[in-house]
Parts: structure tokens; sequence; C-alpha cells
């Protein structure tokens, strides 16, 4: 009776749709435990496949696989950074923000933005209807305010790993050189410089990342790439609706009702 559950659950973490936001979340999730047991078996214990396969270990592993991702998914998104960043602190949040189409209408009628949010959600939470002729562009406007989510932390995430690392294999080799020949043998153990492949190709690893994202994903210039030019897209695309359809703010108030 047990082993439905066991698939049950590996199925839900690993077979999710990243069309959904719920199935975002866990993408993300699993990537950033991925950044950090990397981390782990670079600098701190190094992780034998093999001897979890062979022995109970692989039970705690598949009990890890169930319950870390979830608890994960609930601290990482506990605050939704693009969402309610301060515009001027973080450019992504900025860039963000500009496109949502309760803030174009609150610059065309000159209108509070808290105003704005609740005309604008009660006309876009009509759409849900999956017969709705406008269904698909709400379904795209969370596909891709997501995907932007997935990306911008992988990117934050990646650089701070990176910094970690830098920092982590700077200490080694400096405890390594002037402290550990008086270092007691239980205490100089830990600062062992093996691995030595991963402890370098890890932050380079992260860096990299970091570094492919940002390119391929810029905000800045006159056109935006990537996940940033598709949330404008989409969001431009609502916008243009509401030009051809609200002309006043009676207008606006009737679609709401």
């Amino acid at each position: 009776m047990s082993e439905p559950g066991v698939f049950k659950a590996l199925q839900d973490i690993f077979f999710f749709d990243i069309h959904s936001k719920r199935g975002l979340q866990k993408l993300y999730s699993l990537m950033f435990i991925l950044l950090v047991i990397f981390y782990l078996h670079s600098f701190w214990i190094p992780i034998e496949i093999s001897k979890w396969i062979n022995t109970n270990l692989i039970y705690i592993g598949i009990i890890l696989l169930y319950f870390v991702p979830a608890l994960t998914e609930k601290l990482l998104f506990v605050r939704d950074a693009l969402q309610y960043d301060v515009s001027d602190k973080n450019p992504y949040a900025s860039f963000f923000q500009k496109q949502f189409p309760s803030k174009y209408i609150s610059q065309k009628f000159n209108i509070d933005e808290t105003q704005s949010s609740m005309y604008w959600f009660s006309i876009f939470n009509k759409w849900k209807a999956s017969d709705h002729p406008h269904n698909a562009w709400r379904q795209t406007s969370f596909d891709k305010g997501y995907t932007c989510r997935v990306i911008y932390y992988i990117q934050l995430w990646s650089f701070r790993f990176f910094v970690l690392a830098v920092t982590h294999l700077i200490i080694l080799i400096a405890l390594r050189l002037f402290v550990i020949s008086s270092t007691p043998i239980a205490v100089s153990s830990l600062f062992e410089i093996e691995l030595i492949q991963w402890k370098i190709g890890y932050p380079l690893a992260m860096l990299l990342t970091h570094f492919l994202l940002k390119a391929n994903n810029r905000i800045k210039g006159e056109v935006p790439t990537g996940v940033w030019y598709q949330w404008k897209e989409i969001n431009d695309i609502m916008k243009r609706w509401l030009d051809e359809n609200v002309n006043s703010i009676n207008d606006l108030q009737q679609l709401a009702k």
C-alpha cells in the first residue's frame, strides 16, 4: 500500500506543469536545492551516490526529495521580490512592475494605483473561465510572469553561490597556508583541499550560469530580451485591448462590474 504513495510523491515532485504557477515554483525550488547540494558536495560533504543506492540511505533520500522541495518552496516564495520590491532599488522589479496593466490604467486616467488595480483585477479575473475569449491571455500572463521569477531567482542565487564558493575557497587556501600546521588534526581535516576540481569548477559554473542568464534575458536597451520581452509582449497585448475598449472611467467601471 505504501509503494503507490512513494511513486505519487515522486510524480508530484518531478512531473509538473512548467506552464503553471505551482509547476514553476517547484522547478525553481528543485534547481535551488541542486545548487545547495553541489555546494555541499564541493566544500563540505562529498556525496557518493553509489553508497546511497546500496544502503538504506536511499529511503532517507526519497523522504528528503518529498519534504525538502515543499519546504524550500515555502521559504523561497514567502516574499515576491519582482512583485513587491521598491522599484528604484531593484531594476528587474521596476521593469516587471512597469508592465502591469493596472499601472497603465493608473497613468492613463490619473487615478490611484490601488483603485486601478481593483478595476483591472475585476476585469482580469473574469477571464478565468475556460470559455472566455481572453482566457489564453490570462494563462499566458501567469506563465510568463512566473517564468520571469524563475530566471530572476536562479540568476540571483547563482551569483550569490559564486560569491559564497569563492569566499569559502579563499578561506580554505588561507587556512591551509597559514593556520593548518598548528591546528589539531580533528579541526584541520575540515580544511583539506579535497575535490579541488569541484572547488574550482563549482564557482565557475555558478558564474557562467549567472552571465548566460543575464546575457540572454536583458531588461536594458530599446527592446528587452528573453523572458522579459515575453512578459512585456503579453502585457502590451492587454494594454492594447484596454485602449480599444476603455475610453473613460465609466467604461472601466462598466467592464469591472
